[in-house]
């Protein structure tokens, strides 16, 4: 016990009951207590309750002889709200059996706080480049939102990481960014674009990834806007990507882009009921991921889901 009561992470060990059989002086001073005294206790007299229903969970899978990969976890420790990563990994006996948990929790408070705050300035920035779409085209913003918000569910459905949802719902949001570099005459046209104006009007892809090329999102969010329109055939644009190419996020994305724009109203054509759209989208498997096109059924038959599609026949 010596070594483990030098080191900084807090180190316990768990009995079959709940209780700690050994906790080092680290853990046992976060807690307020000498390390004998928390001998016999349990996550609920140290936690609380709510914490220690949720670390049970988190135990689960050491208790079933399983070596489940770190965790980030909230607790307050001594009155303050820290972040840990802590790993678990089970006890077991020569007989096989699991005997207890051994629990290792670094506090990485430091890094998450920085993390958060280097979100917080990401979404200033998001937020500063949106007014700029909205002063173009009120309508794109719209887009923008409704893409964001939607995506961010079907991203969520798919059970994606954090990471990937954040980047999904920030590439959403900026989605329309290049669009106020596409002449306003074609921007704004109330007819169907000619050939020539569609391939003018795809150009916005690449004023998007200039506008994005500067700045450090920490997440591969330029490189999501820029594969959005790209399809798994290699029909999309602007460089024919196609298949195993294309990042998930962006498959996302360009889906959701798709339904978003077909369920809305525009001046030269009307919109479709999300149903209809779906019903496309699955029956074009080869330009567009089904499993993404399942996700986006689900989601849009939940009340959340159907609460933003709604919103859409008021907009």
């Amino acid at each position: 016990t010596g070594v483990t009561d030098t080191v900084g992470e807090l180190i316990g060990l768990k009995r079959r009951d709940g209780s700690y059989a050994y906790a080092n002086r680290t853990l046992a001073e976060a807690v307020g207590r000498d390390p004998a005294a928390v001998i016999g206790q349990t996550d609920g007299c140290l936690f609380g309750h709510a914490t220690a229903e949720r670390l049970a969970i988190a135990d689960r899978a050491a208790w079933a002889g399983q070596r489940p990969p770190p965790v980030e976890e909230t607790r307050y420790l001594a009155g303050r709200r820290r972040h840990l990563e802590t790993t678990r990994a089970p006890l077991i006996r020569p007989d096989g059996t699991v005997d207890g948990i051994v629990s290792v929790s670094r506090d990485v408070t430091e890094l998450v706080e920085e993390r958060q705050r280097r979100e917080a300035a990401v979404r200033q920035t998001v937020d500063v480049l949106v007014r700029t779409v909205e002063l173009s085209d009120p309508y794109l913003a719209g887009h923008s939102r409704l893409l964001r918000d939607l995506a961010g569910l079907v991203a969520r459905r798919l059970d994606l990481p954090a990471a990937d949802i954040t980047t999904v719902e920030i590439a959403g949001t900026l989605s329309q960014i290049g669009k106020p570099q596409v002449p306003r005459d074609i921007l704004t046209k109330p007819e169907r674009l000619t050939a020539d104006e569609i391939e003018v009007m795809q150009t916005h892809i690449v004023h998007a990834i200039r506008v994005l090329d500067d700045i450090d999102f920490d997440l591969p969010v330029r490189e999501t806007v820029a594969q959005i329109y790209e399809r798994l055939d290699g029909s999309g644009y602007p460089n024919a990507l196609a298949g195993d190419a294309i990042a998930p996020c962006a498959r996302i994305l360009g889906i959701c882009d798709w339904f978003c724009a077909r369920i809305r109203p525009r001046s030269y054509r009307t919109a479709i009921a999300a149903d209809e759209a779906v019903r496309i989208l699955g029956a074009l498997p080869a330009k567009y991921d089904p499993a993404v096109v399942d996700a986006l059924a689900r989601v849009i038959a939940t009340p959340e889901g159907e609460k933003i599609v709604a919103g859409t026949r008021d907009a």
